[in-house]
C-alpha cells in the first residue's frame, strides 16, 4: 500500500495553446504555436475552451478525487509581448488567480509549468526566442515573466517546474523543478551493440538533462556535438547541480534498440537528434498495444524499469522524491468511435491499471519514494500538429455540442484503482 499522506492521485492538462482557446481575447498576445499552425485546419483558437469553461473544469477533478492538478500559464496571455519592460495584461493575471483559487477550494493543489512550448511571438521575432545565439536578452525576458508569476500566484503555488528562483524557495517555500522526458529503450538481444545503443538512447534523451541537474556532471556523448551543442564549463555545472528539488518524469512508451547507430547530427534542433535506431517490434510481434500514429504502445514493464532507473540513479541517492508529471494512452482511431464507445474507453483503462499497478510494483520492491502521478491528460485536446486526432483525454469535449465535457470511463477506472491501493 502507498502512504495517501505521501501520494496524490493528479490530472495534468496540457500547454495553455492546447486546452485554452480564446487566442485574441482579453488582451493575449500570439505565441510561437499560434503561427505554426495558422494555414492549418485544426488548431488551438478554440482547443477546449477551457479559458470560459474552466469551472466545469474544476467540477471535473473534484468529480474524478483528484488532489493536485498539473497546468501551464501561457506567458503571452499575463504578457502579451513577453519581453521584461513589456506591459502586464492584468486580465491574463485574473484568469489564472481564479483558477487557482477555485481549485485550492476544491481542495486540488495547483501545479504549475511555467513555459511549454509557447514563447511568446514577439520574442521570436525579435531574437528567435530560444533559438538565439545569444540566449542573455530571452533569459532576462523569462525571468521577468517567473518573478511576476511568483509574485502574483506563489502564496498559493508551492510546486512549480521549469525555473529556479532562490528568492521564491526562501519566502514561498515552494519547490522547483523541470519536467524531463524519457521513454524506456530496451535492448532488442543481448548483443553488445544493442545493449551499447539502449545505452546510448538512454543518455542522450535523459542523461543529458538529469546528469548535469542531480549530478552536476555531463556525459562524453556531447564531445561529439562540438560547437553544435558546446559543453558546460565547471561553473556552469555547479551553478545548475542541485537546481531541482524533485525528480519530475514524463513517460509513454518503451522502444527496443537495434544495436544500429547513426552518425550524429550537427543540427541545432533536439528533436534531430536521433541517434539510435529503434522499433515496436521483436521477431515480428509488437512491444505492446498499439496506440493512435503507431505510438505510444502499452508496456508497463518498460515504465516500471524507467521508474526503476530513475530512482536507483537520481532520487535515492539525494534522498528526493519523483514526481510522474506526464503519462497516459492515445486509443487508436479513437476519434473515428462512437461517443458511446469513446466514453467506454476499455484500452485507456487497461493502460492505467497496468501502468499505476507497475508503479505499486516499484513503491513495493525498490522502496522509491513516488510522490505523485499525473495521467495525462484531463480533457481530449489540441494534440499539437497531429489535430484533434490523437486522443489522450479521460473526458471526451464535444465540440459539436459546445464544448460540452463527458466523463470516460477511464476517469472512475484511476479513482477506483487508487481507493484499492492508496491506504485510509
Amino acid at each position: 500500500m502507498i502512504s495517501r499522506l505521501s501520494f496524490h492521485l493528479t490530472f495534468s492538462t496540457d500547454m495553455p495553446y492546447q486546452i485554452e482557446g480564446a487566442t485574441a481575447k482579453d488582451g493575449r498576445g500570439p505565441c510561437s504555436w499560434d503561427d505554426f499552425l495558422k494555414d492549418q485546419p485544426e488548431k488551438g483558437d478554440d482547443a477546449c475552451r477551457s479559458y470560459d469553461l474552466w469551472q466545469e473544469d474544476v467540477k471535473l477533478l473534484k468529480q474524478y478525487g483528484a488532489k493536485s492538478y498539473r497546468f501551464s500559464i501561457s506567458w503571452s496571455r499575463i504578457k502579451p509581448l513577453g519581453g521584461k519592460d513589456d506591459p502586464i495584461n492584468e486580465k491574463g493575471i485574473g484568469y489564472y488567480n481564479n483558477l487557482i483559487n477555485a481549485l485550492i477550494e476544491a481542495g486540488v493543489e495547483p501545479t504549475v509549468t511555467l513555459h511549454h512550448y509557447d514563447t511568446p511571438l514577439a520574442l521570436d521575432e525579435a531574437y528567435q526566442g530560444f533559438a538565439s545565439s545569444d540566449p542573455s536578452p530571452l533569459i532576462a525576458d523569462f525571468l521577468s515573466y517567473a518573478r511576476l508569476c511568483f509574485e502574483r500566484f506563489g502564496d498559493r503555488v508551492k510546486r512549480w517546474l521549469t525555473i529556479n528562483e532562490d528568492t521564491f524557495k526562501a519566502h514561498q517555500k515552494g519547490q522547483i523543478g523541470i519536467a524531463l522526458n524519457y521513454d524506456w529503450v530496451e535492448p532488442l538481444d543481448e548483443s553488445e551493440l544493442a545493449i551499447k545503443a539502449a545505452k546510448v538512447a538512454e543518455e542522450r534523451s535523459l542523461g543529458w538533462w538529469a546528469l548535469p541537474i542531480f549530478k552536476g556532471i555531463q556525459t562524453s556523448s556531447w564531445d561529439q556535438y562540438g560547437e553544435v551543442f558546446p559543453k558546460l564549463t565547471p561553473e556552469e555545472l555547479e551553478l545548475v547541480k542541485g537546481s531541482a528539488d524533485f525528480f519530475s518524469i514524463n513517460h509513454y512508451g518503451t522502444m527496443y534498440a537495434t544495436g544500429k547507430l547513426f552518425e550524429p547530427y550537427t543540427k541545432t534542433n533536439f528533436r534531430d537528434l536521433d541517434d539510435v535506431e529503434k522499433t515496436h517490434y521483436k521477431n515480428g510481434v509488437a512491444i505492446g498495444r498499439r496506440g493512435e500514429n503507431g505510438h505510444p504502445h502499452t508496456v508497463p514493464w518498460g515504465f516500471a524499469k524507467m521508474l526503476t532507473h530513475v530512482w536507483k540513479t537520481y532520487a535515492e541517492p539525494l534522498d528526493i522524491p519523483i514526481y510522474v508529471y506526464e503519462n497516459g494512452f492515445p486509443v487508436e482511431d479513437e476519434s473515428k468511435f462512437s461517443i458511446q464507445d469513446i466514453v467506454n474507453d476499455k484500452y485507456r483503462q487497461e493502460f492505467f491499471d497496468l501502468y499505476i499497478g507497475a508503479l505499486c510494483d516499484v513503491v513495493k520492491k525498490e522502496g522509491a519514494k513516488i510522490a505523485g502521478y499525473h495521467c495525462w491528460s484531463l480533457l481530449d485536446n489540441l494534440e499539437w500538429n497531429f489535430g484533434y486526432g490523437p486522443q489522450f483525454g479521460l473526458t471526451y469535449v464535444d465540440r459539436k455540442d459546445g464544448f460540452k465535457r463527458i466523463p470516460k470511463n477511464s476517469s472512475k477506472t484511476v479513482a477506483a484503482i487508487w481507493e484499492h491501493v492508496i491506504e485510509k
